[in-house]
Order: C-alpha cells, then sequence, then structure tokens
C-alpha cells in the first residue's frame, strides 16, 4: 500500500484518477486505502457481500489509513463498502439480475423518461446486474428507494453500496463506462 492515491487539493474526492487506481488496485487492501486517501470513507463488508463486518456498518466508515490498514490486515479478502449520499459522495442507481428477473427493464424506462442522466461512471457487477455511480454535488437528501418487482433501487443518503467486489475467476466486476 506504498503506492496510495493522492488526491491534489482541489480535485474532486471521486476522479478519473482514482477510478483508474481502484481499477489497477492489486487488492481490496490497496483499494481502499486509495479510496481513504482520497477522502472517500470506507468500511470492510463480508467477502463477497455487502454485509458489513462493522458493528454499525456505515456510521463506521472512516478515511483513516491506520483504521482502513488494521481492517484488511485482520480481514484481506473483505469487499468494500462505502456509504452513499453526502457521506461517500455518491448516489447509486442498482440494477439487479437474478436467475428468472432483470431490472434492465425498468433501467431503460427510467432512461428513457430522463430519470437516470448524468452518471459519472457504470459497473457492471458480477451476477450480470449494473451499477450506475452519480456525483453527489450538493448536501441535499436524496431517500433510498426500490421499486417492488422491477429489480431496481436507488441508494442515496444513509445507505449503502459495494464500491468494488473481490476478484475471482468465476465472479467479476468490471466498469461498463465512464462519462466525459
Amino acid at each position: 500500500m506504498n503506492n496510495v492515491h493522492k488526491p491534489a487539493a482541489t480535485r474532486a474526492r471521486w476522479s478519473p484518477q482514482l477510478l483508474n487506481d481502484l481499477a489497477r488496485a492489486p487488492d481490496l487492501a490497496t483499494a481502499a486505502a486509495h479510496l481513504g486517501a482520497s477522502a472517500v470513507p470506507v468500511f470492510p463488508c463480508v467477502p463477497g457481500g455487502k454485509r458489513p463486518l462493522t458493528p454499525h456498518g456505515f456510521q463506521d466508515a472512516s478515511t483513516d489509513l491506520s483504521v482502513i490498514n488494521s481492517w484488511w490486515r485482520h480481514q484481506p479478502d473483505a469487499n468494500i463498502g462505502v456509504p452513499t449520499g453526502t457521506a461517500g459522495g455518491i448516489d447509486v442507481v442498482d440494477v439487479d439480475v437474478h436467475d428468472t428477473h432483470s431490472g434492465y427493464a425498468a433501467f431503460e424506462h427510467a432512461r428513457r423518461a430522463g430519470f437516470v442522466e448524468g452518471w459519472a461512471w457504470m459497473v457492471r457487477t458480477p451476477s450480470g446486474g449494473l451499477h450506475a455511480y452519480f456525483l453527489r454535488t450538493d448536501h441535499r437528501q436524496q431517500r433510498s428507494w426500490q421499486v417492488p418487482g422491477k429489480h431496481i433501487d436507488f441508494r442515496g443518503t444513509a445507505a449503502t453500496s459495494s464500491c468494488r467486489p473481490p476478484r475471482s475467476p468465476a465472479r467479476t466486476a468490471s466498469v461498463a463506462a465512464t462519462s466525459r
């Protein structure tokens, strides 16, 4: 973790360089440290999942590199959790794909209606779903929501997004697109 991303003082927390650093991080501990060094709070989640390994979940998120390093030293396979909303600087639309259902039709409907414009980057999830990340530009509350039976939800204020799923031959995530 010696080559941890150091953002310029005036640069936004989430930058193209940070996304590059995350994509090239050799392990989850390094990726978590890149986020913390960029003022993006993180917390460990169960390997391959979203359930927090800390007692208070996203409320325990930290940018303190000594805390982050300690968490990942104790649980090197921990997935990375990031609080959504103002705390993490992002909101996320989560399109789920299950054996018999997909949220892509609902996402396309929202796209045609202009509800999912302005995303910063999209990540294909291990299940074939999609996370569309939106940079948080103000302190307004954006409540989390989901559309019952449509397999799509929005993670805004006081929610969690897993930032980078663990790598494995069978289940990987990849950046699907970035905005200009």
